[in-house]
């Protein structure tokens, strides 16, 4: 799912759930933790996104974010090789955002 977090417990409260679906991860969601503190959350936001892909050879940027409606858009850029692998892989986006630009913004879409 698709989200946009405003404060540290909101941060915390993500990263205990996935440590409650993915408890064979714990040292890496730990590490995580400790990537963005109160003060990150004074002036800024995260947005976690995550896309599927057909293939880890297919390439994906953000290309653009847009905001309509109380909803922030991500808009993934898709490069496909003539050549690939068939593997399905999920990629995760995290894109930091000035606070004051989303907080207005309940729900985020991943395009693509």
């Amino acid at each position: 799912e698709d989200v946009i977090i405003k404060t540290k417990a909101e941060y915390d409260a993500y990263l205990d759930n996935l440590y409650a679906m993915y408890d064979y991860q714990k040292e890496s969601i730990e590490k995580w933790k400790g990537l963005y503190d109160e003060a990150f959350f004074e002036e800024s936001a995260l947005i976690l996104t995550r896309t599927f892909s057909g293939s880890s050879s297919v390439r994906l940027k953000v290309d653009n974010l847009y905001i309509s409606d109380n909803t922030v858009y991500v808009v993934i850029e898709t490069e496909i090789p003539t050549v690939g692998t068939e593997d399905v892989v999920m990629r995760y986006f995290t894109i930091q955002v000035p606070k004051s630009e989303v907080a207005n913004v309940d729900e985020v879409i991943t395009v693509s």
